[in-house]
């Protein structure tokens, strides 16, 4: 998170607890929350001021960020690295991570292979045949056909 991002943050929080928010905050804040999404900390937030009354600080929303990334990952499947990585246990290893870190950002199942192949320098596998979460998305929107190509 930048510091425009930590002020977008504070002022959801003072909508909350009245609190002034200036720029030594912004930069406090972004510092603190750097590896924390904007949409998670605003979640964070809310979720933070339906239970309690008490004042808010990144520790708090760190804590509860993660949990919600781990909620995320219940029950899903990383998705399959791609065949040139199958003799490469160490780097099919960092493309599961990869894959699964944007899977608990809120990723899509292809978001997350494109950025493990991005992250490990492979190309993206073309999509399996077959329906999966992000052509179905795609077919129900009428942004694709059924065999895999766009309706332009």
């Amino acid at each position: 998170m930048n510091a425009a991002e930590a002020a977008a943050a504070l002022g959801i929080a003072s909508s909350f607890d009245r609190r002034t928010v200036g720029e030594a905050d912004a930069q406090a804040w972004g510092a603190a929350l750097a590896d924390i999404r904007l949409a998670d900390a605003r979640d964070a937030i809310v979720a933070h001021y339906r239970e309690t009354r008490e004042w808010i600080m990144p520790a708090d929303i760190i804590r509860r960020v993660r949990v919600i990334r781990r909620e995320r990952l219940v029950g899903v499947t990383p998705p399959t690295p791609p065949a040139v990585l199958a003799d490469q246990p160490r780097r099919e290893q960092r493309w599961q991570q990869a894959a699964r870190t944007a899977l608990a950002d809120g990723a899509t199942e292809d978001q997350a292979i494109a950025h493990a192949c991005g992250v490990l320098g492979v190309d993206v596998p073309p999509p399996l045949p077959g329906p999966n979460p992000g052509r179905l998305r795609a077919l129900m929107a009428g942004k694709a056909t059924t065999n895999g190509g766009t309706d332009g």
